[in-house]
């Protein structure tokens, strides 16, 4: 079937009159380019579920597709869990375009199919409600599964949809595999059906008490709960976002009274009207809560991204501010919750393999378990679950991934940007006690277990993206370089065929002295990403050091040259 043909018989079964319409029109254009582009398959479930920009077509982010995907949950919790209707699945939004009607929608599919739907109501924000809250409720009153309806991070055009399985973990393999087959299976007959029979279902409203118990549950994760936070400045922005009231909250139960909130940025908004790009790792992204910082002398400027998973902060440098990595977080917060923990010998933290391999030179520094993972933090959630079953002694207490994310205990099963964000200030004010700054933290992290460093590239892929992703990785994979920069090549990993991790699109190259590389194509965007790490020795102007340290990286990013292979 070519794709003219297959946009027609999309229509026929697509629900959505306006839909529909926008397919008619690219037909009748005879506009083929976008037709493959909305054309070529269903969405499948990626690092962190479906994403895409909202649009008609199977390959968009669409009412039908939504339909599609929340009937295979469905099919596959009536099919795997016993016992799943009565459990129930609770399904949320952040403020993007259309998340309301598509959460609206996935409700009601869940209750006419028998489910107990529930759908996240009043109590945070206008009924928008942040992914780690909603990952809480879903684990803390039992929930079969939940759906959030959000795109995170992405640009203002997309939306996505995440699903939590019974142990309020993101889904993974085989989880993800029966959802994509219940979903072609479901495509075959097309969403009309489904959104008909869902259209007179009344789902549930979830309860206030759960934003409630969140909080008291975040503010119990504190390591020093008698510490006084009031002498924190803290500037603020939710980035238009959905997770500055919660945020702002936490930290007023949690008594930093310091708090100023970028006013332009605190309302969620899903066009992004003062960002390019609503992720906080972009540049610019961080410009207005910087120069509220800098304006109230802050000692640290936080952001969270519009579903506030993520947290970004930079601290007091000299007049200024610098944007910390999440790299260099998540070494600060795992070495702060470790060297406070009551025994660090049972405690277990983890890190994508992807992220700075400090954590586990700080995990072996206090004895305690580290557990490396895929990238993504549904890997990072379900290996915690597993070691902690597999040794009731082992307690979790941290997990993060570069890419700003971050976990702290077992609250929430995932990433959450809003409990980081209130230990972060935990450990800025326990630092101010001693006449500190989070800097000077950072110095005697690194004069015991090293100075890291890290560096990435990206390859940005254009056209036919699968065969643009095989032409830089087979190459590399069959034949990998015996050296990069003049340095060599110790050791080649191929991650396809598994091993110590599950089956992964990724190649590893550990050099002489010490340094590594990885290469994968992204989960979530047509890109291929290169990351190098490298360890330095310890210098007392560690700042200098880790300057050097990413120069190095970089120049053996440049150095790669995958274009060549």
């Amino acid at each position: 079937m070519d794709v003219t043909a297959r946009a027609r018989a999309w229509i026929e079964t697509d629900p959505d009159l306006a839909a529909q319409k926008e397919i008619e029109e690219l037909v009748a254009k005879n506009d083929v380019q976008e037709l493959s582009s909305r054309f070529s398959g269903l969405l499948e479930f990626g690092t962190a579920g479906l994403r895409g920009v909202v649009a008609a077509g199977e390959s968009r982010m669409s009412l039908a597709v939504v339909a599609l995907a929340t009937a295979a949950v469905c099919d596959v919790l009536e099919a795997k869990e016993p016992g799943a209707k009565e459990k129930g699945i609770v399904i949320g939004h952040d403020a993007r375009h259309k998340s309301q009607e598509f959460a609206a929608l996935a409700a009601r599919i869940c209750a006419s199919r028998g489910f107990r739907a529930t759908l996240f109501g009043p109590g945070v924000w206008d009924n928008v409600v942040p992914t780690p809250l909603l990952a809480f409720a879903a684990r803390a009153r039992g929930f079969a599964a939940a759906i959030m309806v959000t795109a995170s991070h992405n640009p203002p055009k997309d939306n996505g949809y995440k699903v939590y399985w019974s142990n309020g973990a993101q889904i993974v393999p085989p989880v993800d595999a029966w959802i994509k087959d219940a979903m072609n299976t479901r495509a075959k007959v097309g969403a009309k059906a489904i959104v008909a029979a869902a259209a007179r279902a009344i789902p549930h409203t979830a309860p206030s008490e759960d934003l409630r118990a969140y909080l008291a549950g975040a503010l119990a994760l504190r390591k020093q709960p008698a510490l006084s936070l009031r002498d924190v400045r803290i500037a603020y922005t939710p980035m238009h976002g959905v997770g500055g009231r919660v945020l702002a909250q936490l930290l007023d139960r949690a008594g930093a009274t310091g708090l100023a909130s970028v006013k332009a940025q605190f309302e969620p908004d899903a066009r992004f009207p003062t960002v390019k790009f609503p992720n906080p790792e972009e540049p610019g992204a961080m410009d207005q809560v910087l120069a509220l910082a800098k304006a109230i002398d802050a000692d640290l400027a936080i952001a969270n991204d519009p579903d506030a998973d993520r947290f970004c902060v930079a601290v007091r440098e000299g007049s200024g501010q610098r944007v910390l990595t999440g790299n260099e977080v998540g070494a600060l917060l795992g070495h702060y919750l470790l060297e406070r923990d009551s025994d660090p010998k049972r405690a277990l933290v983890a890190a994508s393999i992807v992220s700075s391999p400090e954590l586990s030179a700080i995990a072996e520094a206090f004895g305690a378990r580290y557990l490396q993972t895929l990238t993504g933090f549904k890997w990072i959630a379900n290996a915690a679950l597993a070691a902690e079953a597999k040794d009731p002694a082992l307690r979790f207490v941290f997990g993060f991934e570069e890419a700003l994310g971050y976990t702290v205990g077992t609250l929430v099963r995932d990433k959450d940007g809003i409990t980081a964000a209130l230990l972060f200030v935990e450990l800025a004010a326990w630092l101010k006690t001693r006449r500190m700054s989070v800097l000077d933290y950072q110095r005697e992290i690194a004069k015991k277990v090293g100075v890291f460093a890290s560096a990435q590239k990206t390859i940005a892929l254009k056209g036919d993206v699968n065969a643009a992703i095989a032409g830089l990785m087979q190459p590399l994979r069959a034949s990998p370089p015996k050296q990069v920069a003049g340095e060599a090549v110790t050791r080649a990993i191929d991650y396809l065929p598994g091993g110590e991790l599950p089956s992964t699109d990724m190649i590893a190259l550990h050099l002489a002295s010490g340094a590594r590389m990885l290469v994968r194509p992204s989960g979530t965007e047509p890109k291929v990403k290169i990351y190098c790490d490298v360890k330095m020795p310890f210098e007392a102007d560690v700042l200098a050091v880790r300057q050097r340290g990413v120069a190095r990286a970089k120049e053996l990013l440049e150095a790669l040259a995958l274009q060549s292979y």
